[in-house]
């Protein structure tokens, strides 16, 4: 589950939240695992990017930085999946 908040000086905005399955991993059956993690990671890239694209541009350039708190190692994971993404695009 991911929750999609803009913090401005004056309040805490929740703009979107993201519910997918994860596949827990289990003996020969990583690759499961693995593509439903893309598969939450690319949902929630695309409801950022449809956040602050198009007609919300103008909030988009006032993106400071990005907060991702997660448990276990989905947070590194995240960032990896999202920096390999930005340098594709």
């Amino acid at each position: 589950m991911a929750h999609i908040f803009v913090i401005t000086p004056q309040k805490s905005i929740h703009k979107a939240k993201i519910d997918k399955n994860i596949t827990k991993v289990h003996k020969g059956f990583s690759s499961k695992n693995a593509a439903s993690k893309v598969k939450f990671f690319d949902a929630v890239i695309s409801r950022i990017e449809g956040l602050f694209t198009g007609e919300n541009k103008p909030h988009y350039e006032k993106v400071q930085c990005v907060v991702i708190g997660s448990p276990g190692f989905v947070r590194e994971n995240f960032k990896k999946h999202i920096t390999e993404q930005s340098i594709k695009k």
